[in-house]
């Protein structure tokens, strides 16, 4: 049997919200001795519907444990822990009489009540009477393998990537993106790729419908846009390489909560160009492929790797969490310079 995927957040950087996460009402923490868990700091819930909220994910939530401690609380102040499932919000649990010494208390299966099922979202929420209460550890377990997750067709992955030419980081690979957000709706998808200097973005918009690709490049403020029709984009974007293979086997294993197919990705001639991807049919993107020299495989990459303009770039999925977005955000708004492919690949060659 698979393992599910357990996620853990300890609020290391305080109240900077940790990746998907959100706060409301939160503005402070404790980090002196006995008001944390494993380690300093804890979040710090001062007031009446303070909350700390995860992020929507692909796999339902199975159970959420968490460290708190009641600092100066009484009998008519408590926390309600509640659960998203794709409709309303309902209540998993609520914890009266909070404990003043610090404590682990955890919600699953074997909880009265049980867990709902269904659940992809879970947010931690104060009501308060009198005194704070401190939060932290919390422990998610995502995904249920005989259930199955919950398909979603409209939402973000975000990917961590790294880059398997380059032994190891240095001045220049330092320059280059780390993680990149794949957003999805309806027919469209855009890729978001950053620095963390944030000079440099790139993202590129698809159209599934129209079949229609414009890759977007800023520079400081300057922008720059590539526009491809069907035709230009399976040339210059969805082209094999010469002598690759895609050969999918019966290997399988989790990624971001989300049970994924192997296959073997093979270049006659030169065996040290081989890597291997895993994909998901379990997320409701139709063709989410067909642009890219992987079309014929019919799930949505979570681990692969690409190469453009002479780069190659690892990319494995860290999380999904589903999402509404308005259709501005796969619409260009920003006005640009159009360019050829040539320009393009000069603008990366050159950065």
């Amino acid at each position: 049997m698979e393992s599910n995927q357990i996620i853990v957040i300890g609020f290391d950087e305080g109240i900077s919200e940790p990746n998907g996460w959100s706060f409301s009402g939160v503005n402070s923490i404790y980090d002196s001795d006995e008001n944390y868990g494993i380690k300093s700091p804890s979040i710090r819930l001062d007031d009446s519907d303070d909350q700390i909220t995860s992020p929507k994910y692909g796999g339902q939530v199975q159970s959420i444990s968490f460290w708190y401690k009641g600092l100066g609380t009484d009998s008519e102040s408590y926390l309600t822990i509640e659960g998203y499932n794709g409709h309303n919000w309902v209540e998993i649990q609520k914890v009266e009489k909070l404990d003043e010494y610090g404590t682990v208390i955890k919600f699953d299966n074997s909880s009265n009540p049980t867990f709902p099922k269904g659940i992809q979202q879970v947010r931690i929420r104060y009501s308060k009477h009198r005194g704070n209460v401190a939060i932290d550890d919390i422990e998610l377990r995502i995904g249920d393998v005989n259930e199955g997750p919950v398909v979603i067709s409209e939402g973000k992955i975000v990917y961590k990537l790294t880059y398997p030419q380059f032994e190891d980081d240095n001045i220049f690979t330092s320059m280059f993106p780390r993680e990149m957000a794949f957003k999805f709706k309806d027919d469209n998808t855009v890729n978001e790729l950053k620095t963390s200097m944030a000079v440099f973005s790139t993202s590129l918009f698809a159209n599934n419908k129209e079949k229609k690709v414009t890759h977007l490049v800023r520079i400081a403020n300057k922008y720059s846009g590539l526009e491809m029709d069907s035709v230009e984009i399976m040339e210059e974007y969805g082209k094999k390489p010469v002598g690759m293979k895609i050969t999918p086997t019966d290997s399988t294993k989790q990624i971001a909560g989300y049970k994924c197919h192997h296959a073997f990705v093979t270049f006659e001639g030169d065996s040290t160009k081989n890597f291997s991807i895993f994909y998901t049919n379990d997320i409701g993107i139709k063709d989410p492929n067909w642009c890219t020299p992987f079309y014929e495989i019919s799930g949505v990459l979570m681990e692969a790797q690409v190469n453009k303009f002479n780069i190659d770039m690892h990319m494995i999925a860290t999380l999904v969490v589903a999402e509404e977005y308005p259709a501005e955000d796969f619409i260009i708004t920003k006005e640009y310079q159009p360019i050829t492919v040539q320009e393009m690949a000069d603008i990366f060659q050159s950065f």
